[in-house]
């Protein structure tokens, strides 16, 4: 017979289409964790570079969303079926190899990409750390800039130290990003802004908002 309507039983496989789907849209609904450090950097800004900051986030995440959707793309047309569910996993020395005779030059080219994203967003991570740091050591509103550039020196070599000693004693970068999504995320996402909002709560604030931001705080 002819089926009309999609078919959401236990066990069918458009049931666990939807599903993924419903991950996929929870995945980019808390991809802010990822970027917190934007409103603190134009915080900093003085006025006129913060209208160009606005531009340069918008034309960053153009660029990442159309790199991504050209590499996924690409990876599915390639694989078909057989393509993984984070596209990049696509792009390894074995499973080029069956299908470019250049396979090693281009998983090492995307590895080289890949280094160095890191290393131009690294700057940008470590100066809001430095920040939080000094104003959590130093209590009485000073910034890195106040300190000077030898403060800010060693405090940016102890945290490549840090996390230096830590990727040696985690091999498993797996174990790093688990640990990272199931506290630091929530944390950034939820637990922060809530702890946030109830310290600058005027004193007239409702009992239900207290309520639910508590409960954000609690879950």
């Amino acid at each position: 017979g002819v089926e009309l309507g999609p078919t959401f039983a236990p066990g069918s496989s458009k049931l666990g289409d939807l599903v993924g789907m419903l991950t996929v849209f929870a995945v980019m609904m808390n991809s802010y964790v990822c970027h917190y450090n934007v409103h603190a950097l134009r915080r900093a800004l003085p006025p006129p570079q913060r209208f160009r900051m606005r531009s340069a986030v918008r034309w960053s995440l153009a660029s990442a969303c159309s790199v991504y959707v050209l590499a996924a793309s690409a990876g599915y047309a390639l694989f078909g079926e057989d393509t993984k569910d984070d596209a990049l996993d696509n792009l390894s020395d074995d499973r080029l190899r069956q299908l470019l005779p250049g396979a090693a030059g281009l998983a090492t080219t995307v590895k080289l990409g890949y280094a160095l994203s890191l290393m131009c967003t690294y700057p940008a991570i470590a100066w809001e750390v430095r920040e939080a740091i000094v104003r959590v050591v130093w209590r009485g509103g000073k910034g890195i800039d106040q300190l000077g550039w030898p403060v800010s020196l060693l405090m940016a070599y102890a945290m490549v130290g840090v996390a230096f000693g830590i990727s040696i004693g985690v091999p498993n970068i797996w174990i790093a990003f688990s640990f990272t999504g199931a506290t630091v995320a929530v944390i950034i996402g939820f637990v922060m802004p809530a702890l946030s909002a109830l310290r600058t709560a005027p004193e007239q604030v409702v009992t239900p908002t207290i309520t639910l931001l508590l409960g954000f705080v609690v879950c």
